[in-house]
């Protein structure tokens, strides 16, 4: 028996079409970014596919996550991005995954749990060109002699990439410099990596030996302006309840009073789902290929539309929350823009649940 009301689908198929077309716009080996369930995607799904389309390295953020790909038998390189507690470093350097240096406090406090045995971990470091986040300085990069690692690879990470192509240019020649550095002290940099998305189509310079790839994969634009990427994930659910609203009647949470005659359907989906609820009264579905608007608030698993100019609309009918119907669409990219936030935060949020 189908219990669920929110049917999630992921199309494989578009994400295929999606890699094909970076792979004719770059000349580099792709690393795919899984981190956050592959933006909501699926990071099982969407890793076991890849490898079946030859990709060889992927990126998570956490050990976790790492750790979620090992038990699912992916093969491949694993690059962790982010953080990892000192009381794990133990067990990673004991394992096969790659992991981010990028500070010189975080170095000193894995040398003195591991000692010798720090030169077991395959470092990539985090080189800061100016994002400010993680990574270490150009200027710290001689502190690194008296520590026995291997670093493998070397990556920074573009802040403004095709909307800002001075900054960017500056990132990547920091980045170049300190490479250089790097091998005058030693360091064999057998990998080097600073594209992401929005930089693979702003200049193929950019892609080095590898490009780190999440969003264009999942069919979401990383310019301002739109290329031949295809969203991947289509949401539905359908049509649970319908009312017939007085004017002056209230409708939902709060003093919402409809200045009309109104006919409403009840949508079982709401925030504790993924939709935003800065979408209250700005998001829409789609009923029938037709745009209803939402009125009043986004409930905690409910929101309402209006669904007056729709000829005949029954319960159960189909309803579309991000994806399309006949010849309408509904996008991460028009949500994001309504919801004054990024596609990226539309999918990670709607595909929470998956």
């Amino acid at each position: 028996m189908l219990t669920k009301r929110i049917i999630h689908k992921i199309d494989l198929e578009k994400y295929e079409e999606n890699l094909n077309y970076i792979r004719k716009i770059t000349d580099a080996k792709i690393m795919v970014v899984v981190k956050a369930n592959a933006y909501g995607h699926g990071m099982v799904k969407i890793s076991k596919k890849s490898e079946e389309l030859g990709i060889d390295f992927f990126g998570v953020a956490f050990l976790e996550e790492a750790e979620e790909l090992r038990k699912n038998d992916i093969k491949s390189d694993i690059l962790i991005l982010n953080y990892i507690a000192e009381e794990n470093i133990i067990k990673v350097s004991q394992s096969d995954y790659i992991i981010t240096l990028y500070s010189l406090e975080q170095l000193e406090k894995y040398n003195e749990i591991l000692g010798k045995k720090l030169k077991n971990i395959k470092f990539h470091i985090n080189i800061n060109t100016g994002m400010n986040r993680l990574g270490i300085n150009i200027d710290e990069l001689e502190k690194l002699k008296k520590y026995n690692i291997n670093i493998e690879g070397a990556y920074s990470h573009f802040s403004n990439a095709g909307n800002d192509e001075e900054i960017t240019e500056k990132q990547y020649q920091i980045f170049q410099k300190s490479v250089r550095k790097l091998k005058k002290m030693g360091f064999n940099i057998r990998i080097k990596h600073i594209s992401n998305s929005a930089g693979v189509f702003q200049n193929k310079k950019y892609s080095l030996d590898y490009v780190r790839v999440g969003m264009a994969l999942y069919g979401l634009q990383p310019l301002n302006y739109k290329l031949d990427l295809k969203p991947i994930m289509t949401i539905k659910t359908i049509v649970s309840n319908i009312r017939n609203i007085k004017k002056g009647e209230n409708i939902g949470y709060g003093k919402n009073i409809s200045n009309k005659n109104v006919k409403i359907s009840i949508i079982p989906i709401g925030y504790s789902d993924g939709y935003l609820m800065s979408l209250s009264k700005k998001g829409y579905v789609l009923i029938d290929g037709k745009k209803c608007n939402i009125v009043g608030e986004v409930c905690m698993e409910q929101i309402i539309v209006d669904i007056s100019k729709l000829k005949n609309v029954s319960i159960g009918d189909e309803v579309v929350i991000l994806g399309q119907q006949k010849l309408a669409e509904i996008t991460p990219e028009i949500l994001g823009k309504l919801a004054n936030t990024v596609p990226d935060d539309i999918v990670c949020k709607l595909g929470q649940k998956r």
